[in-house]
């Protein structure tokens, strides 16, 4: 679960720009100013990827069977994830697999 969620927050964040934040400091006129925000890599994304990739032969069969039984709507696993399946802010199953197989294909075989 834990791991899913890092990727399913996808490879880059959104982070406030250092720059946006000193120019409104000194007063900039706003037409000079910088983004507010700028996107950077997802340092958590980058570790999971890495952990699922090294492990991969390992930890397919309990991923594969979690994101089924997320999907099919298991009550037991629906109620002890904060993953949904529906389209929204929260990380979705959606996104999840379309992450995974990015990084790890062959982990999305039996799901």
């Amino acid at each position: 679960d834990e791991l899913l969620l890092c990727v399913g927050a996808g490879d880059t964040v959104m982070v406030t720009n250092p720059a946006y934040t000193l120019a409104v400091a000194k007063k900039v006129p706003k037409s000079k100013l910088p983004p507010i925000q700028i996107s950077q890599p997802n340092p958590a994304y980058e570790v999971a990827a890495k952990v699922i990739r090294k492990t991969q032969d390992r930890i397919s069969t309990s991923v594969a069977s979690f994101l089924t039984s997320l999907w099919n709507g298991d009550p037991k696993v629906v109620e002890a994830t904060s993953i949904t399946t529906e389209d929204s802010s929260k990380a979705d199953i959606w996104t999840i697999i379309f992450e995974l197989s990015r990084i790890a294909s062959p982990i999305l075989t039996t799901v």
